[in-house]
């Protein structure tokens, strides 16, 4: 057995061996990569498969991702969550949303070393995806981890949702006046706060939580506003 394969079953997480491995390949391309292109902050390899690997798989369960959706990773990063989770769900169509070219230049390569299919990469920032006909309206999920306040990411993810679509915000503790904060955001957008769910990462005191967000009305065509006012001026 695998550290890794030990790790997910430490922490009770069910997964297939075809699973594990394509975990750690993605596991050591990260690593590897992160040492010189900065994807993270978090070095520690204890610390990545905590803070990164199993806390993406949090996050797609709690957001009920499943085969068959069009779900987008909004500000990958370096590709969590949507990497992990496009691994657990093979059959998902996975666009990875980034401003940052060098990094999706890096998801595509390690994709690719795992041999992905149905992957697809937008250079870009949210704003401009949101207002551009072959992303508006077109997706089941959105993922957000950690991306934005919640005001603004609305603006950047209610947008490209479907109507009946979901966002999932991934975030830490205390998330209430963010909430609070989104009313006016929620109902100028068409959106719906649906639950807050809560979750503990091992050896990690803070809880963890997602925001799902239903799109419930469709969002103004003036929405979003242009590349760098949704920051400034949130809703």
């Amino acid at each position: 057995m695998t550290s890794l394969e030990q790790f997910f079953r430490d922490c009770n997480m069910a997964l297939d061996t075809q699973h594990v491995q394509q975990m750690e390949t993605f596991l050591t391309l990260f690593q590897k990569t992160n040492q010189q292109l900065n994807l993270s902050a978090i070095r520690d390899e204890q610390d990545i498969k905590v803070k990164h690997l199993l806390d993406s798989l949090h996050i797609g369960a709690l957001a009920e991702m499943n085969e068959g959706q069009r779900v987008l990773d909004l500000g990958t990063g370096g590709g969590f969550p949507g990497m992990p989770l496009k691994i657990m769900h093979p059959g998902a169509e996975m666009v990875f949303l980034d401003a940052t070219g060098k990094k999706l230049r890096f998801i595509e390569s390690a994709a690719g070393t795992i041999g992905m299919d149905g992957v697809y990469y937008l250079h870009s920032r949210a704003e401009d995806a949101g207002q551009d006909p072959r992303y508006r309206g077109t997706f089941d999920l959105v993922l957000a981890r950690a991306v934005a306040y919640l005001p603004v990411l609305l603006e950047f993810a209610l947008p490209l949702l479907r109507v009946g679509g979901r966002l999932a915000s991934a975030k830490g503790a205390g998330v209430d006046d963010e909430v609070h904060d989104s009313a006016r955001a929620l109902r100028l957008l068409g959106g719906k706060v649906e639950s807050v769910k809560t979750y503990q990462l091992p050896g990690i005191a803070e809880e963890r939580s997602v925001i799902l967000i239903r799109k419930v009305s469709q969002t103004p065509r003036e929405y979003p506003r242009r590349a760098g006012i949704p920051a400034k001026k949130p809703l």
